[in-house]
């Protein structure tokens, strides 16, 4: 075996011990950490298993080529997350990665049709771009986090279109989560500054209601992702138990298919949206970097009650993140033209 043939097939067997490391999150937070990466490490166990299987020999090229079979299984289960497959193949992997599954919409549904932009707007950014996304968009909510500094004032500025406003962590002199309502809230603000959580129900008329819910995680480990996450359980819980539909929009700092990310689904009675895409790069890498090799952290979660009809990242806004746009439907969901009434912002 030629020289290059061996370090393909070191690269190879790293990259998916990598790789399992990763399979196994749940058993450990330091093994949770490589998941995130789980679409590079398959990328690089792929094309270096096979370089190691042409050039390799013997028990070489047996290992290079199980690890090309690791990375091949691996990027399957990233597949569906990653905005590259059309809706029915999307669900056709369903029993690979637990997601929420891409509703067939029909007539009836795009009628009912609501949606949701989730942004972290980045607490230093200007935020002229941002807003103008978020009228363009036009949605029915908006999560938003590290609002910070210029964005509270600049808030002020979408009254007209998002008379409903509720803030957590504003009155700490820190950044905020905050959700944006074209619906009146109903009943008590969940808001847990410490945890970057916040939560309101909200009042879509005709004796409908649902829960949008924001979230700003920490990093994983070394950072404090997971004792964030055991935090947050009790209210979490609370909220799955009230019965009604549920929505979460926010910057997780996980990709969806990681063990983090699992644990906060199960606590809160939700799945993963499934065809964001990538969503973040360091704001020193092009514009470009953020959909096509940016990591996968800014995502939208529901319940099973939940028919999500579309997913979708949109243009850069001046942040580090892209704006995740959704589209989904609730069972008797409000047809357009039926909103509440509006009155004075509500703010919380």
């Amino acid at each position: 075996m030629t020289r290059f043939g061996r370090l393909a097939v070191l690269a190879a067997t790293l990259c998916a011990l990598l790789l399992l490391a990763g399979l196994m999150g749940g058993l450990a937070a330091p093994l949770d950490s490589f998941s995130h990466f789980r679409p590079y490490l398959a990328v690089l166990a792929i094309v270096a298993g096979f370089v190691g299987l042409c050039l390799g020999h013997g028990l070489g090229r047996w290992v290079a080529l199980g690890a090309m079979a690791v990375g091949i299984a691996s990027a399957v289960t990233v597949a569906p997350f990653l905005g590259v497959l059309s809706p029915s193949l999307t669900n056709r992997l369903h029993g690979f990665a637990v997601f929420a599954p891409i509703a067939e919409p029909d007539e009836a549904a795009r009628a009912r049709e609501l949606s949701l932009l989730q942004l972290n707007v980045l607490y230093s950014s200007d935020p002229a771009a941002g807003l103008a996304a978020i009228r363009r968009a036009n949605t029915d909510f908006v999560t938003l986090e590290e609002v910070a500094w210029r964005w509270p004032a600049a808030l002020e500025t979408l009254s007209d279109l998002y008379p409903h406003r509720a803030a957590c962590g504003a009155h700490r002199g820190g950044e905020s989560v905050v959700i944006l309502s074209k619906y009146p809230f109903t009943g008590e603000a969940v808001c847990m500054p410490d945890q970057r959580f916040g939560a309101r129900e909200v009042d879509l008329g005709e004796g409908r209601r649902m829960t949008v819910a924001v979230q700003h995680l920490f990093w994983p480990w070394p950072r404090g992702q997971n004792r964030q996450i055991a935090q947050l359980s009790k209210t979490l819980g609370a909220i799955k138990e009230r019965g009604t539909p549920l929505i979460v929009g926010g910057d997780f700092n996980a990709a969806p298919w990681s063990a983090a990310m699992r644990t906060f689904a199960a606590k809160s009675g939700t799945r993963p949206v499934p065809s964001i895409g990538p969503s973040f790069a360091p704001r020193a890498l092009p514009d470009i970097a953020k959909s096509s090799v940016g990591l996968l952290i800014d995502n939208v979660l529901v319940s099973p009650d939940v028919a999500v009809l579309s997913a979708q990242t949109l243009p850069p806004v001046g942040s580090d993140h892209l704006p995740v746009l959704v589209r989904f439907t609730l069972p008797g969901s409000p047809t357009p033209g039926t909103k509440a009434e509006t009155g004075m912002p509500a703010r919380s």
